[in-house]
């Protein structure tokens, strides 16, 4: 759930960056690579994530207290988590719906590719047909409707036009952006995004064609073609709705993209992957930081270290403390049916010859979570100890134990 969040927040986020910088550009390359370089960074940098801090200074006067990697633990099989599991069915219901259309749309120009009479023109299938149908282009596929209406000249500029698209592969950002609008369908800016990006596609070939052939005649073209109706939800369209915006971007006067506009769109591409990366390493141990300044021992001189030159370890890594917690951990029934969710941090001493003791909690949200976690926790195995000087020694350690019901 955290990830959906963060992603949506990203893909409106960056597109409100868009409207801002590049919407009223004229350097259609440079605002595909934005719109697709967006997309792809709102669903991969919530992927990303900074591991915590293995230690955390509590201030000058204060002590320092090795904390552990944060362990996740969800509901188990017996725990009733009927109402997640039924939205959970109704979200892939809504993107079975969605995503039929897709499908179908598929289906549809394989089918037009195997019953077709076409011809391969520079790697491309080329299929003509008199139907009552706009010419289209999916990747190397290229369909010219109403071909009895249009001239050999005609037929020229719609096959450069659309080979255009297929050189650029265009129709992989289609694909792609598609996805999510099904992934991703209650978020309106999803759908805006992938309406902008086709519309972009078409400015950014149109300049081509028109720059190579003449801006007069594929115009011309353009508007003889202005009639017919879309037939592919995937696909290139040469016709499309917003006609006289194309033909008006044709006639308009390129410029480049000011240099601090690109400086401003770096840094917030920089910033933006920095703070998706950091929130969860800054949540898991901020809170924790009060707690030990209030808590921990002013006298380190005795038997007890809260750092040392070498920290101790769990003898089979840190994969064992993982199966061990999986396998003794269960969520509280009671806590799950209430939503319950936060952290419990278990503080223990490894003692210098590798046993486990003094375990509490430290912080904690539920008296039943922290007793699952406190119970879970004293099942560790014996680790290495930690070591100063060459001496085994006394190290305080705290495991956090996250309680999460959205996995």
């Amino acid at each position: 759930m955290n990830y959906i969040i963060e992603a949506n927040i990203g893909i409106v986020f960056l597109y409100g960056v868009y409207v801002l910088l590049l919407r009223n550009e004229t350097d259609f390359g440079k605002q595909r690579m934005f719109l697709v370089g967006a997309l792809l960074s709102a669903i991969l940098f919530p992927l990303i994530k900074m591991p915590a801090p293995a230690e955390i200074t509590l201030g000058m006067a204060a002590t320092i207290t090795t904390i552990l990697p944060e362990l996740i633990t969800t509901p188990g099989a017996g725990i009733s988590s009927t109402s997640i599991d039924l939205l959970l069915m109704a979200y892939i219901a809504v993107m079975i719906v969605i995503g039929t259309p897709l499908l179908i749309n598929l289906l549809k120009m394989i089918g037009t590719m195997r019953n077709a009479d076409g011809k391969y023109h520079d790697d491309f299938f080329v299929i003509e047909s008199n139907d009552n149908r706009p010419s289209w282009s999916f990747f190397k596929l290229i369909y010219i409707g109403r071909s009895g209406e249009l001239t050999p000249a005609d037929k020229e500029l719609i096959m450069k036009h659309e080979m255009l698209h297929g050189q650029r592969y265009h129709s992989i950002d289609m694909l792609f952006a598609t996805l999510l609008c099904i992934v991703f369908w209650f978020n309106p800016v999803v759908w805006i995004y992938r309406r902008t990006l086709a519309k972009v596609h078409e400015f950014e070939v149109d300049e081509l064609v028109a720059k190579a052939n003449g801006p007069v005649d594929y115009c011309m073209l353009l508007a003889k073609t202005a009639l017919s109706g879309s037939g592919m939800l995937l696909s290139h369209h040469f016709n499309q709705s917003f006609i006289l915006k194309r033909i008006n971007m044709i006639n308009t006067i390129k410029h480049k993209i000011s240099n601090w506009k690109l400086v401003v769109l770096g840094l917030t591409l920089t910033g933006y992957v920095v703070l998706t990366s950091c929130t969860d390493a800054v949540d898991q141990n901020s809170a924790m930081a009060n707690q030990l300044r209030a808590s921990a021992p002013k006298d380190q001189s005795g038997k007890i270290y809260t750092v040392v030159e070498n920290q101790p370890s769990p003898l089979g890594g840190t994969e064992e403390i993982n199966e061990t917690i999986a396998a003794e951990l269960k969520y509280p029934s009671s806590a799950a049916e209430k939503k319950l969710e936060g952290t419990t941090y278990i503080e223990f001493v490894v003692r210098p010859d590798g046993k486990l003791t003094d375990f509490k909690v430290v912080k904690g949200f539920d008296d039943e979570c922290d007793a699952a976690a406190l119970a879970a926790v004293q099942t560790l195995k014996p680790w290495n100890p930690g070591t100063q000087n060459g001496t085994a020694v006394a190290v305080k350690m705290v495991l956090p134990i996250k309680f999460r019901l959205d996995d």
